[in-house]
């Protein structure tokens, strides 16, 4: 069942098209609008035009590291949540992965990841309730 309050917007970035349209798959069938993504070399172009409200992404890939375009999009766009999904365990002790908000092992079992989706945009909507409910300065002493 798609709820209207479950409409935001993913990015799913993944070389493995098995992967990604896994996810693409079962994170739509949840009710969320889903943008997907192999080419991480256009990733910040994508993320400027789509403006996702978080990214699912995995850090390993042919070519260039993962995690360095994990800092770029850290420091292009400092607050969006961005969701580290591999299935390379050893990643966990570099600390590149800081930039993330939530490091993931991939599994097959995709409930895990779906409840991590939820808990990561469920904060996004308590810091704009909280942003929104601020008193404004202007209107006070």
């Amino acid at each position: 069942m798609v709820k209207e309050a479950d409409m935001n917007k993913i990015l799913v970035v993944d070389e493995e098209d098995a992967i990604r349209m896994l996810y693409q798959e079962e994170l739509m069938e949840d009710g969320y609008d889903i943008i997907a993504a192999e080419d991480y070399d256009a990733l910040l172009e994508i993320i400027a035009e789509k403006e996702p409200d978080l990214v699912v992404m995995d850090v390993k890939r042919n070519g260039s590291s993962g995690l360095d375009i994990l800092q770029e999009i850290r420091t292009s766009f400092n607050d969006i949540h961005i969701i580290l999904c591999t299935a390379h365990d050893a990643l966990k002790s570099d600390p590149k992965i800081a930039a993330a908000n939530c490091f993931m092992i991939k599994s097959s079992d995709l409930r895990r990841l779906k409840r991590t989706v939820r808990l990561e945009l469920d904060k996004l909507s308590l810091f704009d309730l909280s942003i929104s409910t601020l008193p404004d300065a202007a209107n006070h002493g």
